[in-house]
């Protein structure tokens, strides 16, 4: 994924496509048109409608609950994204605690193969990575707090 943040033009782009060949370009200028690149959008997605608009160009959606307005937005989202047959991506924006195990766990169950930027990152105290997939709990109530991670066990009790 090569985030833009709306900055650039055609020529940029058209040379980022050549040498990153299976890259998503997010979030190129607005007036870009979607046929250069595979487009991902994610500065504009506020709400399911915006992401409804956007996949209908035919991008990719950033799924993000915190900048959506809460996580029933975020599903409202998917969705539209799964409506339209477009890829989705679920993206943080600096949760912690249980708004990043929320992420995770939408991640997980509806886009585990795609980009993203939740996914368990390397421990402080050494360098291997946590186990993914994540273990998603459904015998548990709630969403968010009793994701787990395989062979980890749970993160909160």
């Amino acid at each position: 994924m090569l985030d833009l943040k709306e900055r650039g033009d055609e020529a940029l782009v058209e040379r980022l496509v050549a040498a990153f060949p299976d890259a998503w370009i997010e979030d190129p200028p607005a007036d870009l048109d979607a046929t250069v690149a595979r487009v991902a959008r994610d500065i504009g997605v506020r709400s399911a409608a915006d992401a409804a608009r956007f996949a209908e160009q035919g991008a990719m959606i950033s799924i993000k609950a915190p900048r959506m307005g809460g996580v029933l937005e975020a599903l409202r989202g998917l969705d539209a994204t799964r409506a339209a047959g477009v890829p989705a991506h679920v993206g943080g924006m600096w949760e912690l605690g249980p708004g990043r195990d929320q992420a995770r766990l939408l991640a997980a169950l509806y886009c585990p193969d795609a980009p993203n930027d939740v996914a368990p990152l390397p421990r402080h105290e050494d360098s291997a990575r946590e186990p993914s997939p994540l273990a998603v709990r459904i015998d548990l109530p709630g969403f968010g707090p009793h994701v787990s991670h395989v062979g980890h066990g749970p993160r909160h009790e």
